[in-house]
Parts: structure tokens; sequence; C-alpha cells
């Protein structure tokens, strides 16, 4: 993971908003390194949409039904409880993106 979100050809770092920007148009958009000036995009999806699905749902359902279900509180509770880890669960999930994310 030595050469996450590098540029393979001058090996400058890119900035966090290039990589987001790649995040946000997809796969087929290329980013421009700021050192070197070519376009380089990633190598592969580096984490899996809906392996992100999966994770997310889980994360809202597993707090809320154990609110609902095991605490007996109401709906509004329950997904207040939910959103620390809603929080928790999408921040990791940028964070193994950004760590897996290779340009070539």
């Amino acid at each position: 993971m030595s050469n996450s979100c590098k540029c393979p050809y001058c090996g400058q770092k890119l900035t966090f908003l290039q990589c987001l920007e790649y995040f946000n148009k997809g796969k087929v958009h290329y980013v421009q390194c700021n050192n070197c000036e070519r376009n380089i995009h990633p190598r592969k999806d580096p984490y899996s949409s809906h392996k992100g699905v999966y994770f997310g749902m889980l994360s809202v359902w597993l707090p809320g039904t154990i609110c609902l279900y095991v605490f007996h509180t109401d709906f509004i509770t329950a997904c207040l409880v939910a959103l620390p880890f809603i929080a928790v669960t999408l921040f990791l999930g940028i964070y193994i993106w950004y760590k897996n994310l290779y340009f070539e």
C-alpha cells in the first residue's frame, strides 16, 4: 500500500480532492497529475460497491433492530442510535477505498 494515490510516472502523491473527483465521476474519468500533467486513471475499482451497500445497510439495520426489539424504543430513537454507526461505517469505507486506490 505504499504507492496508494501516487502518480505512477513521477511518484507525486495526488491530493485527496483529486481522488474524490475519481470517486464522483467513475473509473472512466481521468485524473490529471499536478506535477507531470499526465492523465491517469485507477487500475481497478478499489472498493466493491456491493460490499459498501452491504455494510452500510448492516450498520443501519443492526443497531435499529436491537433498539426496537430488545430495548423497546420508538423509531426515532432507534434512528438516532444508528447514526454513530452509520458515520463510523462511512468513514471506514472511505478510508479503505482511499488506501486501496492505485493509478496506472
